[in-house]
């Protein structure tokens, strides 16, 4: 299990990826990851199955923050196109936006030292 300072700087973009991504929906946070040690609560397949009486846009959001977090979500691209309102359909493109550029920033800046 991960605590927030074991995390390493990949993982805590993620994060921060998923908690924009499920901003409005905490439900969903407390459903995917224990918040004391930011694990999965259980394997994401286990998620999956037991997401499934969400809505359709919860579920979307579920397949979205394990593909973010794993690549276990198994989202299709057109999905959340039809699935989400606009709000959710925009923090995820937010969530999507902060990735990119974090895989853009690791390629110019060296990593972190730790002392």
């Amino acid at each position: 299990m991960n605590k927030w300072s074991e995390l390493d700087r990949l993982d805590k973009v993620k994060l921060e990826a998923i908690q924009i991504l499920l901003c409005h929906h905490s439900k969903l946070f407390l459903f995917l990851f224990d918040p004391l040690n930011y694990c999965l609560n259980t394997s994401p397949d286990v998620l999956l199955e037991k997401a499934t009486c969400f809505s359709s846009g919860e579920y979307i959001l579920i397949q979205m923050a394990l593909d973010i977090w794993s690549s276990s979500g198994y989202a299709h691209i057109y999905e959340p196109l039809l699935q989400l309102d606009y709000k959710n359909f925009c923090r995820a493109i937010q969530a999507f936006h902060l990735l990119r550029t974090y895989q853009h920033i690791q390629f110019i800046l060296p990593p972190i030292k730790m002392i």
